[in-house]
């Protein structure tokens, strides 16, 4: 499965996801930083994943991450590529904003964060907090779980997002209790083996 059903990109959709010049683009493929092969019209296809892994490494930021598949939105304004405060966080999951936090996320993958920085930082923080406004009322409950729902849909993007581990490369293998519907330490922990360069398992 391709990020958010897009096989590849063109020049044109990254140079516009990074405010960039399409000559910029095709300078970065013609210089070998960005693979790409030729089509019969002349024009580079870019993987998605190369295209991210280019701006991590790159640390270019990211002005359209729907334009790249990985998000349905534009960032929110002033959060381009930036880790998410626990107070940004927190405001997006207590409006019920899925896509906000998904955004954030997102964002902050692409300007270079890790998947640990962002699960043991921003989201650990911000659903400590959300996890205690279950004493203000029933509704605290539910926040609760589209928090949480929002949060493995961005690290399921992100996931998706990071190349393919090598051939030759140890497996990490996770497991949890029969029945267990806590999904997002697994996606965490197996977001953060993936980026290292595990292929992580959960049987």
């Amino acid at each position: 499965m391709t990020l958010a059903g897009k096989h590849f990109l063109t020049p044109r959709d990254l140079a516009l996801a990074l405010g960039a010049s399409e000559s910029s683009l095709k300078r970065w493929v013609d210089d070998g930083d960005i693979p790409a092969s030729r089509t019969a019209g002349g024009h580079p296809p870019i993987a998605p994943a190369d295209a991210v892994r280019f701006i991590r490494e790159s640390r270019l930021p990211v002005l359209r991450p729907d334009l790249l598949g990985l998000v349905e939105s534009a960032p929110i304004e002033g959060t381009a590529g930036e880790v998410p405060s626990t107070q940004a966080l927190v405001g997006a999951m207590r409006a019920g904003d899925s896509s906000g936090v998904h955004v954030l996320l997102v964002s902050a993958f692409l300007g270079g964060a890790s998947v640990a920085a962002i699960c043991d930082g921003p989201v650990r923080a911000a659903l400590a907090e959300i996890g205690e406004l279950w004493r203000e009322g029933a509704d605290g409950i539910a926040i609760e779980h589209q928090a949480v729902d929002a949060c493995s849909h961005a690290l399921a993007t992100i996931r998706q997002a990071l190349p393919e581990p090598a051939a030759e490369a140890p497996v990490a293998l996770g497991s949890a209790v029969p029945g267990d519907p806590y999904l997002l330490p697994s996606l965490a922990a197996a977001g953060g083996l993936r980026e290292i360069g595990f292929p992580a398992l959960n049987p």
